[in-house]
């Protein structure tokens, strides 16, 4: 009986890893039919030329998403995923495409991502690096480059998404913002960047006063408790 069972269980597994496999291979050739069609039917929609390297966006059928591609001369060095939307990311008076963000001396390439709709939690831009050896630094979520402080390098200000339906729907979810900064060649966590002193005592008082409003505008009882400051 115990033989019988484990021949059914080794049966079932290997089932399901044909079926699963079967499954992958067909995505996998349905996404390199749907590239090929958007790349040959598509119309190119970007072109730009940051010294030996060009960037270009493609915009295709069926449904007018998005490929970009990055060339070194004649070599195709990057090319992304099918996507909703991509474009090149830029700071008016803080950076454009081709500058140096991260104070290497080498240009950059910051592309924008847009899964749709109109939320942070599905956006993420693509740092490259256009030097001798074209590199893609890294994938970070969607926010703005500053230089906090001014160390001649920005930093990307982006938004948490792990606290998505927190407590609340979609749309009201926090959003804390993190801080990356440009360190041995990547973009790491800065905590000491993402630092915020405690709010003074009257400026609690009014958040407080604010939010108690609004609850008994909206028929809601609500309790604060108070944490004193150590």
């Amino acid at each position: 009986t115990i033989t019988r069972r484990r021949s059914k269980i080794l049966h079932s597994l290997a089932l399901f890893s044909i079926i699963f496999l079967f499954l992958y291979t067909f995505s996998y050739s349905q996404e390199k039919i749907s590239e090929e069609i958007i790349l040959s039917e598509g119309a190119l929609t970007d072109e730009q030329f940051f010294g030996e390297y060009t960037y270009r966006c493609y915009t295709g059928p069926p449904f007018r998403e998005n490929i970009f591609q990055v060339y070194k001369g004649e070599e195709l060095v990057y090319q992304s995923d099918i996507g909703y939307a991509y474009w090149l990311g830029e700071e008016e008076e803080l950076f454009h495409p081709g500058d140096d963000i991260t104070g290497d001396g080498i240009p950059n390439l910051v592309v924008m991502y847009s899964g749709g709709g109109n939320s942070s939690f599905n956006q993420s831009c693509y740092v490259f690096s256009l030097g001798d050896q074209f590199r893609l630094i890294q994938c970070l979520p969607e926010g703005k480059f500053v230089d906090i402080n001014q160390d001649g390098k920005l930093d990307c200000i982006a938004y948490q998404p792990g606290f998505t339906f927190w407590h609340a729907c979609h749309a009201g979810s926090p959003l804390p913002q993190i801080v990356y900064e440009y360190c041995d060649n990547e973009y790491l966590l800065a905590p000491a960047l993402m630092y915020q002193p405690l709010p003074k005592e009257e400026e609690m008082n009014q958040i407080i006063e604010e939010v108690k409003n609004r609850c008994a505008r909206a028929g809601q009882k609500v309790s604060f408790n108070r944490f004193s400051k150590s």
